[in-house]
């Protein structure tokens, strides 16, 4: 995906299990892979949190016990993980624009809704929980 349209509002910053950062830096650039973007780097690794930092806020997915933390303060979600869950990150962007049509028409500035959860497999069937902001 390239970026060079639109400006990214939150940025990640993923820490694997051994206590290595990554930060997604505006041009949203693999490190390692040849194509796609950092989060095709990262879903390669083993993460023990994953955070989107922008607009003076803070979200982290804990993915060793699942809890989301906004701005420090816990938040558990209601659905139980189940005993011998590995939990992975879920992180996408919507991305929208609306046309103004007519007369001196104009694209207006994009509008972005990031999604951040987690999700498991366990014995063949999927689970997730997963929140947007703006």
């Amino acid at each position: 995906m390239d970026n060079q349209n639109y400006n990214l509002d939150y940025l990640f910053i993923a820490e694997t299990l051994d206590g290595s950062i990554i930060k997604q830096t505006p041009d949203d650039k693999p490190r390692f892979s040849s194509w796609g973007t950092l989060m095709t780097d990262v879903q390669k690794e083993h993460l023990r949190k994953f955070s989107l930092v922008g607009k003076g806020h803070m979200f982290t997915v804990d993915l060793k016990d699942g809890h989301i933390e906004v701005d420090g303060n816990k938040i558990h979600p209601v659905k139980r993980i189940l005993p011998g869950a590995v939990l992975k990150p879920i992180y996408w962007r919507e991305v929208s624009r609306d046309i103004v049509v007519g007369l001196g028409g104009k694209v207006l500035p994009p509008k972005i809704r990031y999604i951040l959860g987690w999700q498991y497999n366990l014995n063949g069937k999927n689970y997730d929980w997963q929140m947007g902001i703006e």
